[in-house]
């Protein structure tokens, strides 16, 4: 609790000066941005976060997103390393003995196309990066964001 029983909400002082400096700061680093060399008329970006997803980097890019002028994509740049105990686990856990009812076909998905779909339909023994936690946090921070602001091209970019 606060000295002297302050409520810390979105009118507190200590919380506006934060998101004060907070806008300020990042304004410096997102505004102004000269335009790459390699810019095409494809994508307009010029900003991207490295983004595991969390709460910071989250609140980094919808900050960045009220700053921008809406017309300029957003590059989320999610890195995630070999867990090798996430790999031995999967190796080591039982096979499904039943083979299903239902004959089903694998379905081609282009790279470009992955990081739009939703974490939750993403196959159960998929490579090894993609269940790494952040890269798990950040595909459901992904998803948030384009809920939260529809308008804004937003492009998750999956570095392993």
């Amino acid at each position: 609790m606060p000295v002297g029983g302050e409520v810390l909400d979105l009118k507190a002082r200590p919380v506006q000066d934060l998101q004060r400096h907070l806008r300020e700061s990042l304004k410096l680093r997102v505004l102004n941005i000269p335009v790459p060399p390699a810019l095409t008329g494809e994508h307009n970006v010029r900003v991207a976060v490295l983004f595991s997803g969390g709460l910071d980097c989250t609140v980094l890019a919808r900050m960045a997103h009220d700053l921008l002028p809406p017309d300029y994509e957003i590059d989320l740049i999610n890195v995630a390393f070999e867990n090798p105990r996430v790999i031995q686990a999967a190796n080591s856990a039982p096979k499904m003995k039943k083979k299903p009812k239902h004959k089903t076909q694998p379905i081609e998905i282009p790279e470009k196309e992955l990081s739009k779909l939703p974490s939750s339909i993403m196959a159960v023994d998929c490579s090894p990066f993609e269940s790494c936690p952040d890269r798990e946090t950040g595909r459901k921070s992904f998803e948030e964001l384009i809920t939260v602001c529809p308008t804004r091209t937003w492009r998750f970019l999956s570095v392993s």
